[in-house]
């Protein structure tokens, strides 16, 4: 029930992408995910403080432009894991149609 901040939801986001791999390589938390959320146009129309606490409006602003993200999984597991950038999948694709 607390409030979360734009840097706390971007992590949300960029995480259920799959991407926290990618995200610690640019820095971890908060700058990675930042820089994932913008690469990605996640966080586009945002113009808000990102310590702020984010608005149910740019939530939802940032949930949908994340149902459209190519999703990042893990195709190869062992001593060292491949991770690749799912073109075809989305969270729309995989879980809306």
């Amino acid at each position: 029930e607390e409030f979360v901040t734009y840097e706390q939801a971007i992590k949300m986001l960029v995480t259920l992408l799959g991407y926290t791999i990618q995200a610690d390589e640019f820095g971890g938390y908060p700058a990675g995910y930042i820089k994932i959320a913008e690469q990605e146009k996640i966080t586009e129309s945002l113009k808000a403080d990102l310590k702020d606490f984010a608005t149910r409006e740019d939530i939802a602003t940032m949930v949908n432009a994340a149902l459209d993200v190519p999703l990042m999984k893990q195709t190869v597991y062992g001593a060292e894991p491949v991770f690749e950038r799912l073109e075809e999948e989305t969270l729309f694709k995989n879980y809306f149609n």
